[in-house]
């Protein structure tokens, strides 16, 4: 059954193009990177489902600062951009009313926006300049991290190439990460930054090696690391020799790393799951 979901999960892999894995955006709430997060201003709602498709809705203020809100929508192209028209509409249900359908009473404007990250991006609205926007978290996750992971890793060069799995210890300290993998005699560490991401996480740092390993790497960059409430663990793995892996150093050595949490606990055991919101010991 293990192999056959390697297989499954390389497959999938090597059907992956370069476009979707981009900076297709996550959904949910977008703020405005200039202007005050979590207070009554304006933003952003995208939504996309699994797809190109996207919807987005601007809610803001008018000149005489009534609220108001605009809805567009259309496909991301090259995994990135997305530009389409922005729609007001009147005549709708209204609180404690009868049922109404809405209707478009003008298309106010173009918008457009380029994603150069799934969390982050540029917009263009009508009659303004650019503004950046990122995506709105309200939660920390980083704590879902202090658990141990059973993983497997594939390379992004040859998906076919994995590794077999391989349990792992991750801890957080603030804004510091710590992972290790082996026993007492074949050992590897990795110690760094933990930079969030939307609702993921980037580190980036140095690798040790005990004398048994034939690990050579010093250098690691670990992207869009992520685990979700059922303990599920992802993230984009480099490793290198010279430099802390970078785009156009192609010397380096990418993975696909895919894993889940492993009980620390009786009480984990009993449950059948991580606890997910652990401390750090």
């Amino acid at each position: 059954m293990k192999n056959i979901l390697r297989i499954a999960i390389a497959a999938s892999i090597c059907q992956v193009s370069l476009p979707s894995m981009a900076a297709v955006p996550q959904s949910g709430l977008w703020s405005f990177s200039g202007e005050k997060p979590g207070e009554p201003g304006r933003g952003l709602q995208i939504e996309r489902q699994n797809g190109d498709v996207m919807v987005i809705s601007y809610y803001g203020y008018r000149a005489d600062g009534t609220s108001n809100f605009y809805l567009g929508s259309g496909k991301v192209m090259d995994g990135k951009t997305l530009e389409t028209n922005l729609n007001e509409y009147k005549g709708g249900t209204v609180l404690g009313g009868k049922q109404r359908t809405g209707q478009l009473d003008k298309i106010v404007g173009r918008i457009r926006i380029d994603f150069d990250t799934d969390v982050s991006g540029v917009v263009y609205l009508p009659g303004e300049d650019p503004q950046a926007i990122t995506k709105y978290v309200y939660d920390d996750h980083r704590s879902r991290l202090n658990n141990n992971f059973k993983i497997t890793a594939f390379n992004l060069k040859n998906a076919v190439d994995f590794s077999e799995s391989m349990e792992f210890q991750m801890k957080v300290d603030g804004d510091r990460f710590y992972m290790k993998n082996g026993d007492e005699k074949s050992w590897c560490e990795y110690t760094g930054n933990l930079k969030p991401k939307g609702s993921k996480f980037t580190s980036m740092g140095f690798q040790s090696c005990g004398p048994n390993t034939t690990s050579a790497y010093k250098y690691y960059k670990a992207e869009d690391m992520e685990v979700d409430e059922k303990g599920v663990l992802s993230m984009k793995f480099k490793q290198n020799l010279f430099a802390i892996p970078d785009e156009k150093l192609d010397m380096s050595d990418s993975f696909a790393v895919f894993g889940f949490c492993v009980p620390q606990t009786a009480d984990d055991i009993q449950a059948g799951r991580c606890l997910l919101d652990r401390k750090k010991d």
